[in-house]
């Protein structure tokens, strides 16, 4: 399955701090998209929610039944007799749950393991929206139509106040500026020649601006700041899917602005 090997490869990278892996195994991927038959970036490509939208109770009874080893009968006579509660996000919860015993060597300590994942989700889900940027700046006729599906668990996390990896990741950010990791390995066209170019111009020569975040620290953290100010999610169901992006401002799609 191909959520899972991405996850587990983000997971493992983001761990390590082998950014040039996440670069060359995920990032650096493409398949060929079973809309219009071009190729496309497999981070964009992925949507974590795809698999289980044609119906929320679908995740909501995988999810129960993996975390609480249960049959798939009984967890939905909880769910109906309402003695649970919906999980936020029962996708990222069921993955969550099953690729856990894959890192108990690399990552023992629980708590440890759900701070790892959303820091995980969150640097996925900023470089899947990098990608998409990127690629509508250069669009033959300027219009291309894409987002991050990334961000789940994550998000509802944050709200409530169980850490918030965007603010870890924008700390360091902060810090380390352009001698981040991701942005050393080549990720947010860190060392892309058009990076290093429009870097190089004076700030009031930018414009247009470089498509994504064009490796620089300033662009990633506008854009991560904008992660921040969305508001948390107020559903239980999937806030992200395409059909509801329009009336849902609560998704929180992170934007990476280009300079102006």
């Amino acid at each position: 399955m191909q959520l899972p090997v991405e996850t587990t490869v983000g997971l493992t990278a983001t761990t390590s701090d082998k950014w040039s892996n996440l670069r060359r195994l995920v990032v650096e991927q493409s398949v060929r998209s079973k809309y219009d038959g071009k190729m496309e970036p497999l981070l964009e490509a992925t949507d974590p929610y795809a698999a289980f939208s044609s119906g929320e109770w679908t995740a909501q009874v995988l999810a129960r039944s993996a975390r609480e080893a249960m049959g798939f009968a009984d967890a939905m006579t909880q769910f109906a007799q309402k003695e649970v509660g919906k999980y936020h996000t029962p996708a990222a919860e069921w993955l969550h749950h099953i690729l856990r015993p894959h890192f108990r060597d690399l990552l023992p300590d629980d708590e440890t393991y759900d701070q790892e994942w959303d820091r995980a989700e969150v640097v996925l889900g900023v470089l899947a929206q990098d990608i998409v940027l990127t690629r509508r700046a250069t669009a033959e006729d300027g219009r291309y139509y894409g987002r991050s599906h990334w961000f789940g668990r994550s998000a509802w996390r944050g709200a409530h106040s169980r850490g918030n990896a965007v603010e870890d990741i924008a700390q360091e950010l902060r810090v380390e500026g352009s001698s981040w990791g991701p942005l050393r390995a080549g990720l947010f066209g860190g060392v892309t020649p058009t990076a290093r170019e429009w870097r190089s111009r004076p700030t009031q020569n930018r414009s247009p601006g470089c498509p994504g975040a064009c490796g620089d620290p300033q662009q990633l953290q506008q854009g991560l700041a904008g992660v921040m100010r969305r508001p948390a999610w107020r559903t239980r169901r999937n806030p992200c899917r395409r059909r509801d992006d329009a009336r849902r401002p609560d998704c929180p799609i992170p934007t990476l602005p280009r300079s102006s």
